[in-house]
């Protein structure tokens, strides 16, 4: 039966070999791909092509099939106001060639009403280019728009011209309304030129049926972990735990500093933007990947740590040094959990105001979520620890005595060594407090009231630590303001702009950028603004270019070369 056993599991961790080998070769399938720069690029100018045309047939289907009655076109406009905004059109509708109604006032045709040509056409606005779709029917005349890219006089921290949503993929890139050699033109249905694109920068797009395959073998190879980690460390506990550290420690190490795979950091999850603390965490969906795995590490460890207290009795000496490593692991672990509380609602731009429910969006709850994962890796090492106590035959009283005194260092070194606030301190030690004596003490509680109970203090500790650190974060963000209003000679921007000089220069995933060719010059801006120019700071407009040793453009093309802005910074 063992032999039998035994052969099973080795043809898991087979099993598992050949899945991280798949995983290695679908991944470097999809480096090889991304990286076809040319074949990518054709992909990006045909998918503009084929917008532009579908958002004409749609034109066209709106027009035959919506807007045929003109008897009762006001009274179905509510109808036909939704099905532009699905389509993501503009529709002004002009009676004798007069303005009659119109779906959105993001532009004003009335201008150019007379320029514009039967059929498509395109043109440049004000606030951006349009592409346009224009038929008389009888006495209307219905014009339709579409917005290829926002092009506004100047940009700020509200405004900034980027191409539409719909092609997205494209980053950075020119469009002219006359050909121009190395841009490619971009026709209608009936081949007539409207445009000409050129592409600098753009996503790099996965294919579904590699995404696919990605996908299930990362899930093949979490699976066959859990069941193999299960197995084996409740035969060998450390070799199991530095095997199971090891791997996942490499593998999230590719995901962090690689990209790897490409298609999950396309994600809005891992955007900078929303958050970034540290090189570890650069982004909310790491940090959930992160917490995950602690969280997941403590459960396959239950399998482990439910019965091995249960056999053994261990020496006083041992018992003492083991007590020793749990109780700092407890303080350590407990600290940095509240650390990561307080990161997520210093160092993101999430919304926890319950106040506006409408601020609450997805990434509210995958903060939520993260709260939860970081707690509940505290509740099982806790209760592990108080697991440990019962099993010993050490006298209580001199447990609880040390207990006690770990407390009373704790909150001496926190302050004199770790230069933590007050309440980072509490909260702790009453978040160690809580689980530690609910696992010490027999309660008569149901396994139901139990987890009642353990949801209950972390919903508790969660919801004070946000709205504790929230506030200490508004309270700063009036004083910047204040000092903005205040300031005759902007003494806090030099301020604030000398302390960034210091910090960039110490950076070293600034120094990777350079020398690291897989990181793409977006990713950089985005962490150079997150965590450098928030706050105060974010009401400048940041403009980040790169250049070589040589002054050349160094991943992509400036808007300004290195002999112009080395002019206008010596002047």
């Amino acid at each position: 039966m063992l032999k039998k056993l035994h052969l099973t599991y080795t043809q898991y961790t087979l099993l598992l070999c050949f899945s991280l080998l798949s995983l290695a070769a679908l991944t470097w399938i999809e480096q090889r791909q991304n990286r076809n720069i040319d074949r990518q690029l054709a992909q990006a100018y045909a998918q503009a092509q084929q917008l532009i045309i579908d958002k004409e047939v749609n034109c066209i289907n709106l027009l035959q099939n919506q807007l045929s009655d003109t008897g009762n076109l006001q009274r179905n406009w509510s109808s036909v106001i939704e099905l532009t905004e699905k389509e993501n059109i503009i529709l002004h509708v002009y009676r004798n060639d007069s303005l009659f109604i119109w779906s959105s006032n993001a532009i004003n045709t009335e201008p150019i009403y007379g320029t514009l040509k039967k059929g498509t056409g395109f043109l440049l606005a004000d606030n951006g280019y349009y592409f346009s779709y224009k038929q008389t029917r009888g006495s209307y005349t219905y014009v339709f728009l579409y917005n290829v890219k926002t092009n506004y006089p100047f940009r700020n921290q509200y405004i900034e011209n980027s191409f539409d949503k719909e092609v997205g993929f494209i980053k950075e890139g020119f469009i002219l309304t006359k050909p121009v050699e190395n841009f490619v033109d971009i026709h209608d249905l009936a081949n007539n030129y409207l445009f000409s694109l050129q592409i600098f920068s753009f996503s790099e797009k996965t294919p579904a049926w590699l995404i696919t395959c990605i996908s299930l073998t990362i899930l093949l190879v979490l699976l066959l972990m859990h069941v193999l980690s299960r197995y084996y460390i409740q035969l060998y506990l450390w070799p199991t735990t530095l095997v199971f550290a090891a791997l996942t420690i490499y593998l999230r190490w590719i995901n962090v500093f690689y990209h790897i795979p490409e298609f999950l950091y396309d994600l809005k999850l891992f955007d900078p933007q929303i958050y970034a603390s540290s090189a570890w965490f650069p982004s909310l969906g790491d940090l959930l990947f992160n917490s995950a795995i602690v969280l997941w590490y403590f459960i396959i460890l239950e399998s482990k740590t439910s019965i091995s207290h249960k056999q053994f009795i261990h020496s006083t000496v041992e018992y003492w040094l083991r007590f020793g490593l749990y109780i700092l692991l407890c303080f350590t672990s407990a600290h940095i959990a509240i650390a990561f509380i307080r990161s997520l609602a210093i160092d993101s731009q999430i919304s926890f105001d319950i106040n506006n429910v409408f601020s609450i969006n997805f990434f509210t709850y995958v903060g939520l979520i993260v709260c939860i994962f970081i707690l509940l890796s505290i509740y099982f090492i806790t209760r592990n620890f108080a697991r440990f106590i019962k099993a010993s035959n050490v006298s209580k009283l001199a447990t609880y005595l040390a207990i006690g005194t770990a407390f009373a260092l704790y909150t001496l070194l926190s302050h004199l060594w770790i230069e933590s606030d007050w309440f980072h301190t509490i909260i702790t030690m009453v978040l160690l407090a809580t689980f530690i004596t609910f696992k010490s003490f027999k309660l008569k509680l149901n396994r139901f009231q139990q987890y009642f109970f353990v949801i209950f203090i972390i919903a508790f500790i969660s919801s004070i630590s946000i709205n504790h650190w929230l506030t200490i974060k508004e309270i700063e963000n009036r004083k910047l303001f204040a000092a903005k209003l205040v300031s005759q000679n902007d003494i806090t921007t030099d301020y604030f702009l000398r302390n960034v000089e210091k910090k960039i220069t110490t950076d070293d995933y600034i120094k990777d950028y350079f020398n690291n060719p897989i990181i793409i010059k977006s990713q950089f801006e985005k962490r150079i603004r997150q965590l450098y120019f928030t706050g105060y700071l974010s009401k400048f407009e940041v403009r980040i270019l790169d250049y070589d040793s040589m002054g050349y453009f160094f991943k992509q093309k400036n808007d300004y070369t290195f002999q112009q802005i080395n002019k206008l910074f010596k002047t």
